[in-house]
Order: structure tokens, then sequence, then C-alpha cells
């Protein structure tokens, strides 16, 4: 007879309490980390999420800063470049990303050597307006605008009128071509087209124009980035909750420096820290029901369950209770808003 009850009571020790209702109590824990790095470098421009806020794949973490290069007189656009490549390369090959021919093609390169000998006539001021006409055939005549000045030497833009490259031009004050008013003699010389490169290093992040389009002066024709990576935004790889940021606007990035840190939702786990009884309640594959404090209700697995001890020390009429923890690890899928540091109640059984 003792020998039966012996057997009856150890048997009884090694029955799980698997089908008994279990109740617990866990915390979200992110089980990895990603993180989001700076292709190259650069300078931040905005940060657009803060610690806390949930992203997509794809999502715009921060943007680089960009350089907007516009037209400088209207003209017509032939284009070299292509967004992602490198400045150096495209000015190395074609001499710029993309050119300018300008509407107004001719250039008068004037002095006033050849000015009518009053002292006005030797002032010259930039933007005034002057009239052009050819020493040798008076019927080529034209308006144009003082752009630059070097010296006794000064550049007009021809706004109006026909010449031919290299003919010689009077250039006047007066519309009535008077002598008196002459205040150079200059050469009339086809206008190149006008090179845009915008910055001479980084890359191309994005083209606002295409070949052969017709712009107006002040137009955005491209835009560049200082790095070799040449978008301007830094986005996230992964979907989950921003965990840290460790860039602020104006921050200077080295390629690959740490722009973000993400914890993924496909790495949140509930951890339970439960004391040995209770791990015969959650072994490996064993389902559960988890209840979080915002309401919502999902089904999920034991995981893993980790060789690590925890003693939680707690003292009650001068007796000290040490009790062993194991932390387990459950796996669940939601498209609720479940984030780290959240907690909820574990019921294992019906």
């Amino acid at each position: 007879m003792k020998k039966l009850f012996i057997c009856l009571l150890a048997a009884m020790l090694f029955i799980t309490p698997a089908l008994a209702d279990v109740t617990l109590e866990g915390t979200v824990v992110a089980t990895r980390s990603a993180a989001v790095l700076a292709p190259a470098a650069g300078v931040v421009q905005d940060v657009l999420v803060q610690a806390g806020d949930h992203v997509s794949v794809g999502d715009e973490v921060a943007t680089l800063q960009a350089t907007v290069t516009y037209a400088e007189a209207p003209g017509t656009v032939k284009l070299f470049g292509q967004e992602g490549e490198s400045v150096a390369t495209l000015t190395s090959r074609y001499g710029a990303v993309l050119y300018m021919a300008p509407d107004q093609q001719f250039t008068v390169s004037a002095s006033t050597r050849n000015a009518y000998d009053e002292p006005e006539n030797k002032i010259i001021h930039p933007g005034e307006t002057v009239y052009l006409r050819c020493t040798s055939n008076s019927e080529h005549t034209g308006v144009g605008m003082v752009t630059a000045l070097s010296g006794t030497s000064y550049t007009v833009e021809i706004t109006q009128g026909s010449f031919e490259d290299g003919e010689s031009v009077y250039v006047y004050r007066s519309e009535d071509y008077t002598a008196t008013s002459r205040i150079g003699k200059g050469t009339a010389n086809y206008a190149d087209a006008v090179a845009y490169t915008g910055s001479e290093t980084g890359s191309v992040a994005e083209i606002f124009v295409a070949d052969g389009d017709h712009v107006e002066a002040g137009a955005p024709l491209f835009s560049t980035v200082e790095s070799s990576a040449y978008s301007t935004e830094l986005c996230s790889t992964v979907s989950g909750t921003v965990a840290s940021l460790s860039v602020t606007p104006g921050t200077a990035l080295e390629a690959n420096a740490l722009v973000a840190t993400i914890y993924p939702d496909e790495a949140l786990r509930l951890e339970i820290l439960a004391d040995e009884y209770d791990l015969r309640s959650l072994p490996v594959g064993q389902s559960v029901t988890l209840a979080f404090g915002n309401g919502l209700t999902v089904q999920g697995q034991v995981e893993r369950i980790s060789g690590v001890q925890y003693t939680v020390e707690s003292t009650e009429e001068e007796e000290t209770d040490d009790t062993v923890y194991f932390p387990v690890y459950v796996a669940f899928q939601t498209d609720g808003p479940i984030a780290c540091g959240m907690t909820a109640k574990v019921t294992v059984g019906e």
C-alpha cells in the first residue's frame, strides 16, 4: 500500500497543468532592430519622423539638402545628365549636366575706346539699354542690354535685331544713332550655349526639364545633392516603430552613418517572466491568448524559452523569498497598434 501511495504522488507531481487556466503578464519587446543608414555623405535637411512613430517600408525618415540650379536666361535645353549620375563624371565627359541655347543668339564684345569724345560716354551702366548699328551695313540694326563690365570693355546682349557672326557694330545710347551718343564699338559674336553644372561634386538628384524644352529665366533646371547617393530621401527598409533618431536638421553625415533605429513589426514579441512552475504550462509551441491594455486580443504561440535566469528578491514579514524566473517569448501577428513597452495578460488554456 505504501508503495502504491508513493507512485500516485509521483504521478501527480508530473501532471502538467496545461489543461487548466493559467494567467500571466508580459511586456512587448523587440528581439532585433533595423538601422536606417546614410548611403553616402551629406547634410540633413529635414527629419520627418519622431521616436515612437510607426513607419512602413519606403517611408521617408529624413532628407538630405539639395541645391537647385535655375535658368539664368530664356532658352532651349540640351540635356546630358540623368538622375543619379555623378556631376564630376558629367562635367568631365560633356562639360555640364545640361546646356541652354539662349533665345538671343548674339552678343557684342565692345569697348569705350571708340566712343564719342564726351566724358559721359566713357561711363557704362550695367543693365542699360543701347542701340546697335553695323559699321558697314546700316540696315543691320538692333537693340541690346549691357550685361557685364571690365575696365573699358563691356558686353552687350542683343535682344532685338539681325546680325552676322563677326560683324562690326557701333553702340549708341540714342535710338537715332546720333554720333554724340556713341559709347563704343564692338564685334557681334554668336552666343555659345550656356553650360550648367550645379555643384562641382555630388550627384544629380532630380531633373525638372526634358531635352528640347524651352524655359524662361528663373525656371528650375535640376537639383544636386552633395553625396554619391543621388536620392535626397533617407527611407526605412522595414515596417516598424522608430526607436530612436541620431540626426537633426543640419547634421553632417558620413557614408553609412546611423540616421535612425527602427523596431521591425515582425521582431515584436511578448516577453513573460515565468517561474519554474509556470514553465510547465508554456512549452514551445503552446498556443496562448494575449489581451492588451488597449482592448486588442490576439492569439500567440510560445516561440522560445531563454536559459537566462532572473531572480526577483521580495521580502514579506521578515521572510525572504528568492524566486527564479525564465524569459518566455511569445510570437504573435496583428494589424493593430502594438508597440514596445505595452503589456498584455496571457491566458493558457480554455
